[in-house]
């Protein structure tokens, strides 16, 4: 569960620290104080997306920390298969945020990522909003609560993989039978290409090889006469007299000097000692003279060969592996036209064998789905009746269609508020208030199903009062008993019955705007709920009301 959040810099909230416990967390305080921003926050937390727009003005960083504690052993095996090391069930994540639209995130002290931190976050809170309410509106996702409810989740896994099987399948039936038209025109396309690209002997790394090969005899000539040059520098010209040769001279010159002077000795060692060297580099330049060759016929054997090459990669391919890759796919296809009636009819076998898989599996699912309906009704129906909806009766509509990913089956759930009307598609029936109530009627059948420790509710009280408030209160305590739940109201009826109550405050100092958080209790939380009841300062006959409701909540 989600056991503190720290936020920093986040719009209005330059710094708040929030504790949470186990059982029912509530959040209240004047519209417009700051509760969105600390839903805001736990969704960065969770890997959503955020704006850069709601760093605080004048700061250049943002940061959310959340601690959670007591993971559950799916959770804990969950980050070790992600390479998260986690120690006592706890994890740490922060998040950070700059101006320029970057973002620093550890998990557990390790370096991460948005997209870790949002596959993490599934398995750690789960927000029911307004969002939500709307989604329930679309029929298309009716199914998905009643596939919860049933729990099978391995059969829908195996249905799905029938089900693209035979898709896949049927597809290639589909290709293979239209193979037909200008069968023998695409055969004899194949047959020549396969017989130019069988002909070219193409070899992998050809085309690198010849151009290298054709730019070196390409510039033969140039390197013959530069070669030629340099060595003519050292050897001397027509005359013979060399750099080797003066400074042999040079040495010979200074002979008679060395009786006197026999420091020369040494100079006269190193003047032959240049002179050997110098001639052995002439010598070796010779030599690579001998290492050029120019062909004409090479030459234009090669242009051809580069040419021929080329033109082939036009059709066929950019390079020698693109090529070779194009003729195996050829004589693939030339077989498979040569033999598509058996293979035709091979296909047609595994496509109508996995058509009977898929379609014994999609009974399996009916089957389930129709079994689960009614308990499904039933549950959300007694939900509904202590959400304060007594008289409601909610339907699954099935209608069986064709074989879809999901089955075949449509699923509409349809609802009759008030006796005697018959039911219809919640879009046409259901307001606010009792949509809210709907979804927590069905958050409630699921809450067993859902192994997510942390639920957060955001305006569940939307049009809702009275005795339809204080229900709804209820619900949601009675949730808390298997899970940790943090609900935003304005409802004094809910406040009160939680066992944590936060308010949130907006402020302003010194031209700026700050929100703060604080938990409340003893008279702070009276004070509270009676503000809530009265709408701004509290009588004593609101505050008298505001302990009535506690002693009754608790």
């Amino acid at each position: 569960m989600l056991t503190s959040l720290s936020i920093e810099n986040i719009a209005v909230i330059e710094k708040a620290d929030l504790v949470f416990d186990s059982g029912f967390n509530v959040l209240t305080g004047e519209t417009g104080a700051g509760k969105s921003i600390i839903l805001d926050s736990i969704h960065a937390i969770l890997g959503d997306r955020t704006s850069r727009d709601r760093i605080r003005t004048g700061a250049d960083v943002a940061r959310v920390t959340a601690l959670f504690e007591n993971l559950s052993p799916a959770c804990v095996e969950k980050l070790s298969d992600l390479g998260v090391p986690c120690e006592d069930n706890t994890l740490l994540l922060q998040r950070q945020m700059t101006a320029d639209g970057k973002n620093v995130v550890r998990i557990n002290g390790m370096p991460g990522n948005v997209s870790l931190l949002k596959e993490i976050g599934k398995d750690l809170i789960n927000i029911h909003g307004q969002h939500d309410n709307q989604i329930l509106l679309n029929p298309s996702c009716h199914m998905d609560y009643l596939d919860a409810m049933a729990d099978h989740a391995e059969l829908l896994s195996a249905y799905r993989e029938a089900f693209y099987r035979y898709r896949e399948l049927d597809s290639e039936c589909e290709r293979l039978q239209n193979l037909d038209d200008k069968r023998e025109e695409r055969l004899s396309l194949l047959d020549f290409q396969i017989r130019e690209l069988e002909s070219a002997e193409i070899e992998i790394g050809e085309r690198e090889a010849l151009s290298k090969q054709r730019d070196k005899i390409r510039s033969a000539e140039t390197l013959a006469k530069a070669l030629n040059e340099s060595a003519a520098l050292l050897e001397g010209e027509s005359d013979g007299i060399g750099v080797p040769q003066l400074l042999f001279q040079a040495a010979r010159t200074l002979e008679p000097c060395l009786e006197h002077m026999k420091n020369l000795s040494e100079i006269c060692e190193k003047l032959q000692g240049f002179g050997y060297e110098i001639q052995e580099t002439a010598d070796a330049i010779r030599s690579s003279l001998d290492e050029l060759e120019f062909d004409p016929q090479l030459l234009e054997d090669m242009e051809a060969r580069l040419d021929y090459l080329f033109r082939l990669s036009r059709k066929y391919g950019d390079s020698e592996e693109d090529m070779l890759a194009y003729l195996e796919s050829a004589r693939r296809e030339k077989r498979e036209l040569e033999n598509r009636e058996e293979t035709l009819l091979s296909v047609q076998k595994a496509r109508d064998e996995a058509l009977g898989t898929a379609q014994k599996l999609a009974d399996r699912l009916s089957e389930r789905r129709i079994a689960i309906a009614a308990q499904f009704e039933n549950a959300v129906c007694e939900q509904l009746r202590d959400l304060d909806m007594p008289k409601a009766t909610v339907v699954c509509r099935r209608d069986r269609v064709a074989l879809t990913a999901r089955g075949q089956d449509d699923i509409e759930f349809l609802i009759s508020v008030n006796p005697g009307e018959p039911p219809k598609p919640l879009v046409k029936i259901a307001s606010g208030g009792e949509l809210s109530r709907i979804m927590l009627a069905i958050k409630s059948v699921l809450a067993d199903k859902d192994s997510i420790p942390t639920l957060i509710f955001d305006e569940i009280d939307t049009g809702i009062s009275g005795h339809a408030a204080v229900q709804v209160g209820r619900r949601l305590k009675s949730i808390s008993d298997s899970a940790q739940v943090l609900c935003v109201t304005h409802l004094a009826p809910i406040a009160a019955m939680a066992n944590h109550h936060f308010r949130v405050e907006k402020t302003v100092d010194g031209g700026r705007t700050y929100t703060s958080v604080q938990p409340l209790n003893g008279e702070d939380r009276v004070k509270e709920i009676a503000r809530i009841l009265s709408g701004g300062s509290a009588s004593e006959t609101m505050l008298a009301s505001a302990r009535e409701l506690i002693d009754k909540g608790c």
